[in-house]
């Protein structure tokens, strides 16, 4: 057995009191001291030779879950649960690890299990440093996990089999908050990485099963937020402990960058012969919740993000310098270059998406005036790859005498919430007033308008739809100014109103009128979804998808399926589900769109639907080469009947339908071998 672990954990002891020695007082202290790259990898050359009666076992492991700088919070915390956050600084945190194993000669035993684990579970936050103007908290991490077997080597198992994993696990926490500065950032950055690779011309013989297995796991939550509020009852002032404001204006930016690459492959002209079952894996999550909240109390200086992002850069090029002595210091290092340029590469960069609103400029007619083109709000923004394959795509020879396996399973799960608070002007500047429904969002928010000001009328922020005027300026008192009303799909008017003791008179249901005042007017409108959901079910995702849009409609609306079948697959039947007012269920079939292929039609019922549409494989030619000698091949479906086989009196050629499963049974003829 080899085993080979490296982790960021370094320990140190404060030697007991002899003068109070009633307790103990050992106590640790653990951190990883500045060290960021965390390498471990198992090499076996293209002379080497492990060689067993038994079982051989190769585990590489990488772990870090502590913290850049030690926190002594293991160390305080003995003296009280007050004490047990202080001196904790870590509003950085980088972190490189990977576990390799890499296999160019040769492996004989019984059996051969090999594992490559790479763990990193950490996190970064300023609460302790937001008050001094430490405005950031970045977390970066790049792991690998990774078994690969090339050139010339050769994996020999005698009975129990290869077993092959790769196992890449992130988790990262990034939390920042507003304090001296108006201004917050929160980046999280995860390149992940895993594979079992078996290429070149390596060979694989196994008399059990073989599995190649590989496991990547992400996992982010990235927040940028005000402080948490305190109570007290001092005054106002200064030097006031009672109720502090839970942020100020300016911006409040979260930023997320996850990248991840699963694989398990055989390729070039490796070759596999398993005496049992054969199976490739590769499982890829992905989970990022990325979430600003913004709670704006007064006017900011100007600022910009990308003041922010560039104090960070040099963190992650200096990084990416450091690691590049290490093993794998060029991947490290590449991947922190990478999230790099995602946050500041030029026309593509998260700064050059939001540095125009977040400038600013202070005004010149007026002392402590902000411009109204100063962004005073949120933003999040997430930027989600999740690549996964299972594949293999060889010259050499594949045998499985067992079942023959290719699993890829992905998923990515992407939150992001940017929760900004309405801006007013004053003579002093641009104000706010903190939302007093931010953290308790409605549970489908749906398409943001933002409030808007033409000439004396003032639009209020709305949600799934929006007004506009026929007189956009110049309203004098006594005109009559025209409301159009636009809901967006799925969505109706519930109310709207206007400001300044205002009438409104409804023309038609998109329509309304009033005559303007003297001063301005506020409008604001409230639209809520139609009364019925639209619920779609695929019956074999492996044929096909559609989607319904919108969502919700009203009886008798007029609704369209898109429907786009895969290759070798058309649809059978798409029905319209649902129940009706006696309680019983109705099915109806969708009917076609004339001159529209893969369009289907239906009309809202009373009640909630339920889209289902079925795709079913056409049929292709199945045939056995003619020129087959000294032996028969017959192949099966899954009720054991015969669709084609060279053996005398059987069909040589048959229809198949796509996603059929099928048996090959192949049987030498007497005095020959399968090739």
């Amino acid at each position: 057995m080899v085993r080979v672990v490296n982790t960021d954990s370094h320990s140190f002891s404060i030697i007991e009191n002899d003068l109070t020695d009633e307790e103990n007082d050992n106590y640790d202290l653990e951190g990883s001291l500045f060290d960021i790259v965390s390498d471990v990898s198992i090499n076996i050359g293209p002379s080497g030779e492990l060689i067993a009666t038994q079982t051989v076992s190769l585990e590489a492991r990488s772990e870090q879950t502590k913290p850049l700088i030690p926190t002594l919070e293991d160390l305080l915390k003995h003296f009280g649960d007050e004490y047990e956050d202080t001196l904790d600084i870590n509003f950085v945190a980088v972190k490189v690890g990977s576990a390799i194993i890499d296999i160019q000669g040769v492996i004989n035993a019984a059996a051969i299990r090999a594992i490559a684990d790479s763990l990193v579970n950490v996190s970064a936050m300023n609460d302790n440093l937001a008050k001094f103007g430490m405005p950031l908290a970045v977390g970066v991490v790049v792991s690998e996990a990774g078994i690969t077997a090339r050139d010339h080597a050769r994996l020999i198992s005698t009975a129990g089999g290869i077993y092959l994993k790769a196992d890449s696990d992130v988790t990262l926490a990034t939390h920042a908050v507003s304090g001296v500065l108006p201004f917050v950032l929160a980046v999280s950055a995860v390149v992940n990485d895993a594979y079992v690779d078996i290429k070149g011309n390596t060979q694989v013989n196994s008399q059990g099963d073989t599995t190649l297995s590989a496991y990547g796991w992400t996992n982010i939550t990235t927040s940028a937020s005000g402080p948490k509020a305190t109570t007290g009852t001092g005054s106002s002032g200064s030097d006031s402990t009672g109720p502090k404001t839970p942020g100020n204006s300016g911006g409040f930016f979260a930023v997320s960058v996850a990248v991840q690459n699963v694989f398990t492959a055989i390729r070039e002209s490796a070759s596999a012969n398993a005496g049992g079952n054969l199976t490739l894996s590769s499982t890829a999550r992905e989970r990022v919740k990325n979430e600003a909240t913004s709670n704006p109390d007064d006017g900011g200086t100007s600022f910009t993000l990308e003041n922010l992002i560039n104090k960070i850069n040099s963190l992650l090029t200096k990084s990416s310098q450091k690691t590049s002595p290490s093993g794998t210091g060029s991947r490290g290092g590449s991947g922190l270059t990478a999230v790099a340029s995602k946050l500041t590469g030029a026309g593509t960069g998260t700064t050059n998406l939001v540095n125009t609103g977040t400038a600013g400029v202070t005004g010149t007619g007026q002392a402590g005036t902000t411009s109204s083109t100063q962004l005073v709000g949120a933003l999040a923004v997430t930027y989600a790859e999740n690549s996964n394959m299972a594949f293999i795509d060889t010259l050499g020879t594949i045998k499985s005498q067992g079942i023959l396996a290719v699993h890829a399973k992905s998923s990515t799960i992407n939150e992001t919430i940017a929760d900004g608070s309405p801006i007013k002007r004053t003579s002093t500047g641009a104000t706010g007033v903190a939302n007093p429904d931010a953290g308790t969002p409605a549970q489908e928010t749906g398409m943001t308008y933002n409030g808007r000001t033409q000439g004396n009328v003032i639009f209020e922020t709305t949600q799934n739809g929006f007004l506009t005027i026929d007189k956009t300026e110049n309203q004098q008192a006594g005109n009559e100014i025209i409301i159009t009303v636009h809901a967006n799909a799925g969505y109706k008017l519930e109310n709207i109103t206007a400001g300044n003791g205002v009438t409104l008179t409804k023309i038609e249901d998109d329509k309304y009128k009033f005559t303007m005042p003297e001063g301005t007017v506020t409008l604001a409108a409230t639209f809520i979804p139609k009364a019925y959901t639209i619920t779609s079910s695929n019956e074999n995702a492996t044929g096909g998808t559609f989607y319904t849009s919108p969502r919700y409609g009203d009886a008798g609306d007029s609704f369209i399926i898109n429907v786009t079948p895969n290759d070798g697959y058309t649809v059978k039947e798409v029905l319209v589900t649902y129940t009706d007012a006696t309680g019983a269920k109705q099915s109806h079939a969708a009917q076609p769109v004339t001159g529209q292929p893969n369009q289907y039609q239906f009309t809202m019922p009373a009640a909630n639907v339920i889209v289902t549409v079925t795709f079913e494989g056409v049929n292709k030619k199945l045939s056995i080469d003619s020129g087959i000698s000294n032996g028969t091949i017959t192949v099966k479906d899954s009720a054991s009947n015969v669709i084609v086989s060279n053996a005398s009196g059987s069909v040589t050629e048959n229809d198949v339908q796509v996603g059929t499963v099928l048996t090959v049974e192949v049987t030498p003829a007497e005095g020959h071998r399968l090739n």
